[in-house]
């Protein structure tokens, strides 16, 4: 093989591999783990949440519905409590006053 095919499967390989890792990273984060994380921010105790029951609820993915369970303040497992993600925010049951709309609007 001469030096010049060499050379040139080399560079092809360096792009293909530059071009993976682009698309890769243009993609981002699934709404799914921006949803669970905007649910662990608004809990006391993060790493007790268990997620159960979610589902897109669009064909673009871009809004997430389920429901969780985390621990309180007292170290004790509250119930599984429904929350809705769209536009970057997370709505959950009994603590935001748009819960029932947006649930409504997208998760039923």
């Amino acid at each position: 093989m001469q030096a010049s095919n060499v050379i040139r499967i080399f560079a092809a390989v360096i792009l293909l591999g530059g071009l993976i890792g682009y698309v890769i990273y243009a993609r981002g984060p699934s709404a799914q783990s921006l949803a669970e994380s905007a649910v662990r921010a608004k809990v006391k105790d993060p790493d007790s949440v268990q997620f159960r029951k979610i589902r897109y609820s669009d064909s673009t993915k871009s809004q997430v519905c389920g429901e969780f369970n985390a621990k309180n303040a007292f170290g004790g497992y509250a119930g599984f409590r429904r929350f809705v993600y769209h536009s970057d925010s997370v709505a959950i049951e009994n603590a935001d006053p748009n819960f029932e709309m947006w649930w409504g609007l997208y998760c039923d």
